[in-house]
């Protein structure tokens, strides 16, 4: 996992089917592609709303007798853009320009996840 790529382990007391459904229903509009398995839900090129990065979300759901275990692992896309904004940010800036570039990033990561816990708390619970 890099530093801008998300990760969020949580723990749901409800059916393992409503879950699926659920969260196919909320992330395939922000998605390009949607591949939905028993056990994986993988959506390639998941941008939430207030975002301007995208990101690849993988979640793995793992069924225990009581509760389901979501493990949602989001990995940036086009860093090869942010590698050329940093190399400018060097050479035009002197370094300056890395700086705002890393906060942006950052932002986007924080802004992404914080739509991603406020989607699994308002998953419906039995």
């Amino acid at each position: 996992m890099g530093l801008f790529d998300i990760q969020i382990k949580k723990d749901i007391q409800t059916q393992k089917d409503e879950v699926i459904n659920y969260l196919e229903n909320k992330l395939t509009p922000f998605s390009k592609d949607t591949t939905i398995s028993e056990k994986t839900l993988f959506f390639k090129g998941f941008k939430p709303k207030s975002s301007l990065l995208t990101y690849d979300l993988n979640i793995d759901i793992e069924k225990s007798k009581k509760s389901i275990s979501l493990n949602i692992f989001g990995e940036l896309l086009h860093v090869w853009i942010l590698v050329i904004l940093v190399v400018t940010g060097i050479l035009f800036t002197y370094g300056i320009g890395v700086i705002l570039v890393i906060v942006f990033v950052f932002y986007q990561k924080i802004t992404a996840t914080k739509y991603l816990n406020n989607l699994l708390d308002n998953i419906p619970k039995e």
